[in-house]
């Protein structure tokens, strides 16, 4: 069972120092401790993170709420706010975020403990003890749903063309747009339930009804050509109809 991997940001270090410790010792993976928003964006583009705690007075030029709303913009990760500021113009500046918690400092370990346990048991995390959960994409039998930037959007399964793998994202195209999800693609299609996904090669699931032509090499569609894996070639041939 995997841990959980959150990214701590805030830009005093003793309380940066506690709260990683404070996770470690709860069980959680500690990702990064960062102190600056302009980092943050970079570090979510190159690294796989479940959760982030942001403190929203940041060392760099970007706040925590100005560094949340980019990252929101790009991937589908919970986003928990640590801040001494409660003031109204704060809180209503998070909430265009759509934080997952936002908690007030000084905060009680139990505080930030249960809280991770909240939002953790609203996503889809292999955590200890190994629930089966609703994720950052919530999946149902004939649709999911993915963040596009500060919403989340309903896509039938039917209008998927093919998924990619990106590292430990993964990227689903349809006719209209890509949305790009902050999960593996093994992980995604343990999620999918409909039989007309097949993996054709360990970067590429394909709807087998959204192919228009294939060669022994290659499947198209779309305009687009996609690998077939040679360890991939004999499953997919048994789900298409070949004459």
């Amino acid at each position: 069972m995997s841990q959980v991997n959150i990214l701590v940001v805030e830009d005093d270090y003793i309380i940066a120092a506690h709260i990683s410790n404070l996770l470690i010792e709860a069980g959680y993976s500690v990702a990064e401790s960062l102190s600056k928003g302009e980092s943050v964006i970079t570090y979510v583009d190159n690294n796989p993170v479940d959760v982030i705690l942001m403190d929203i007075n940041l060392a760099g030029d970007l706040d925590g709420i100005e560094t949340a709303m980019l990252v929101i913009k790009k991937h589908s990760i919970p986003i928990i706010f640590l801040t001494a500021n409660s003031d109204d113009i704060t809180f209503d500046r998070a909430k265009d975020t759509f934080p997952s918690a936002f908690i007030t400092k000084p905060f009680k370990n139990k505080d930030l403990t249960r809280t991770l346990e909240i939002v953790i048991n609203q996503c889809d995390f292999d955590y200890n003890q190994n629930q089966e959960n609703v994720s950052n994409s919530e999946m149902l039998i004939d649709r999911i749903f993915v963040r596009d930037k500060d919403r989340m959007i309903k896509l039938n399964i039917d209008n998927i063309l093919y998924v990619e793998a990106d590292r430990n994202y993964c990227k689903i195209t349809t006719k209209e747009k890509s949305y790009t999800l902050s999960i593996p693609l093994a992980k995604f299609e343990n999620k999918i339930t409909d039989t007309n996904f097949v993996r054709i090669h360990r970067s590429h699931s394909v709807n087998i009804k959204a192919i228009d032509e294939l060669n022994e090499n290659y499947v198209f569609i779309d305009g687009k050509s996609l690998a077939i894996s040679k360890s991939y070639k004999e499953k997919l041939n048994t789900k298409l109809n070949l004459i």
